[in-house]
């Protein structure tokens, strides 16, 4: 792992910026970080860091790869030093500057980053999914609306007219009862077009050659939505309107 973060820092013949770091360090500091990650690289190729990870690193040879004078060295690397990115110590006689990059701590700058690269777009993940429900459900509704306008239920005064138009006998609001009762179904399916059921009983109605002749029962004239007809009555009464003709 530590290796893999040195390999992604390191800027041989190029110098390679990490954007995270630069959000989280500045360009100069992230400039020499890559600059120190590439002097490890080639330390430990050459098994020549010491023990405890550091390594010998001049100024002028960081001058040289990197344009940066001695004074900005020395500005970003007490910036390193204090965000806890790098140690700083002298060794050895005559004593030389060496330095040890601290790997969890870049690991854990850079994964930061990318935690919060991954919660943004889980968060424009979830967004579009909920612009796509929205978008589903507008759908439905929409379908939901042109239901709705492809049938409007009658008023009795429109029945009326349009009996009274057709000269064919029917009880308007009978025909409203029956069914208001029965939700404004045919069979099992919805109505769509209530003239079109007012024509149906006008033809069992006028194909009735023999009426049955039988007294109607008590409940015969009750609003069929109220709770006053049972399921029996209700079966009765379908077939005392089919056996009338359709009334």
């Amino acid at each position: 792992m530590e290796d893999s973060i040195v390999n992604i820092l390191a800027n041989d013949n190029y110098i390679i910026v990490n954007r995270s770091l630069i959000k989280e360090l500045g360009l100069k500091e992230t400039i020499i970080l890559g600059e120190l990650a590439s002097e490890y690289n080639y330390y430990k190729k050459t098994n020549s860091l010491d023990a405890d990870g550091y390594f010998y690193s001049t100024i002028d040879n960081i001058e040289e790869n990197t344009s940066l004078s001695s004074y900005e060295q020395k500005k970003c690397l007490d910036n390193l030093s204090k965000r806890g990115i790098i140690d700083v110590i002298l060794k050895g006689i005559p004593a030389k500057r060496h330095i040890k990059i601290n790997m969890l701590q870049v690991i854990n700058l850079i994964t930061k980053d990318l935690e919060t690269s991954f919660q943004k777009n889980k968060k424009l993940d979830c967004e579009k999914i909920d612009t796509n429900s929205n978008n589903i459900n507008n759908n439905k509704n929409s379908n939901k609306e042109i239901y709705k306008e492809r049938f409007k239920k009658p008023t009795l005064e429109e029945v009326k007219e349009y009996c009274e138009e057709r000269n064919n006998g029917i009880d308007a609001e009978m025909f409203i009862n029956f069914y208001e009762s029965k939700g404004w179904m045919v069979g099992k399916n919805k109505m769509k077009d209530w003239k079109a059921c007012v024509r149906t009983w006008e033809k069992s109605r006028n194909t009735k050659v023999v009426y049955q002749e039988k007294p109607l029962p008590d409940w015969f004239g009750k609003e069929m939505q109220t709770q006053g007809v049972t399921k029996l009555e209700e079966e009765e009464m379908e077939s005392i309107l089919e056996s009338f003709g359709g009334q």
